[in-house]
């Protein structure tokens, strides 16, 4: 079964946790962008990839949020991300986180 797999475009960005926020710089532009909050729990689990039910669980079992919140709310993050071309997602073969 093909499933809709997002990743971090490791190959135009960096980023690195401080504190209770990541900071992404962005390779292309020489801009960056704070994420705090879900973003920063989000963000760490798109790291080796994820699929949105994956991070879906992770944000209600870390935060007082429905499913059904959180499910809309993580997809607007995404789509930003994916807008600033911070990551992108894929249909790939099997189950992923």
């Amino acid at each position: 079964m093909l499933e809709e797999v997002w990743r971090l475009q490791t190959d135009t960005i960096t980023w690195q946790k401080v504190d209770d926020a990541v900071i992404v710089f962005d390779l292309r532009t020489s801009t960056s962008v704070s994420i705090d909050g879900p973003g920063v729990v989000i963000w760490e689990a798109l790291t080796p990839g994820a699929n949105l039910d994956h991070l879906v669980r992770v944000v209600t079992e870390r935060f007082d949020v429905s499913e059904e919140i959180a499910r809309l709310d993580i997809h607007r993050f995404l789509v930003d991300l994916a807008s600033r071309r911070m990551a992108s997602s894929s249909k790939a073969e099997g189950r992923h986180r």
